[in-house]
């Protein structure tokens, strides 16, 4: 990291555990941002599982957290389930990003879920064009 010139990282890992661990070694280098991920819950379901806000709740009571995420959101009716908008609730209660792999979609919908949110989006520009990503 050095090298390349990268002070600090933001991290995330299925299991958590790897992000802490990142963290535990250099706490000044690295971020770590909690993934709702677990066994059992990946990319495809996460919206829909049962026990994921208590999973994140559990978690973000440690303090150590960033963001939450990097997650997946495959369409704009993702948005409006329960648990992503406790997720957004949580993001904005504790000041953390939400990291999002999706395309527009989903992006405009957290925003007009709640505006105060804080999104930083991943490969927007591999999904989107530019001129879609500013309007976001």
């Amino acid at each position: 990291m050095d090298e390349a010139g990268v002070p600090r990282a933001l991290v995330s890992s299925t299991p958590d555990d790897g992000s802490l661990t990142l963290y535990q070694l250099d706490k000044s280098r690295f971020a770590p941002e909690l993934r709702p991920y677990r066994e059992g819950v990946g990319l495809s379901n996460w919206t829909q599982a049962a026990g994921t806000i208590e999973y994140l709740d559990s978690r973000l009571r440690t303090g150590l957290y960033e963001g939450i995420g990097e997650f997946h959101l495959h369409g704009a009716d993702q948005v409006v389930t329960a648990i992503m908008r406790a997720v957004i609730d949580r993001a904005v209660t504790h000041g953390l990003f939400l990291h999002i792999h999706s395309h527009a979609g989903p992006v405009r919908g957290i925003y007009a879920t709640n505006p105060n949110v804080k999104i930083l989006w991943a490969h927007a520009g591999m999904s989107e064009p530019a001129n879609i990503v500013a309007k976001c």
